[in-house]
């Protein structure tokens, strides 16, 4: 199977956050933390449907950006969920065709 490419292969995605400072200048400090990675859920590796979604996801997002829209203004046209449309063009899960081809009608249009 091949490596993920979000945690590349780690399972894990590390950044640092900033966190509250309790002290009398009241810097922000930040905080290094770790979550497991949601795309090939802390395995570090994704199947090739997986690899197959993200180039379907990119497509449809390339689709989107250029006709000018944003994933707001899409999800309001689609008539649907703004966080399934958003995992769609990530890959995280499978594009809808149906999708696809309305994404298409609005090129069109």
């Amino acid at each position: 199977m091949p490596k993920c490419p979000t945690c590349e292969g780690l399972g894990k995605i590390i950044g640092l956050f900033p966190v509250p400072a309790y002290t009398k200048k009241l810097k922000k400090k930040t905080k290094c933390v770790e979550f497991k990675c949601d795309r090939c859920k802390g395995s570090g590796k994704i199947s090739k449907e997986g690899q197959k979604w993200i180039i379907d996801g990119n497509t449809l997002k390339d689709r989107r950006i250029d006709k000018l829209m944003t994933l707001r203004n899409a999800v309001r046209f689609l008539k649907m969920d703004p966080i399934k449309l958003s995992q769609m063009e990530r890959g995280i899960i499978k594009p809808d065709l149906t999708i696809h081809y309305q994404t298409i009608k609005i090129i069109v249009k």
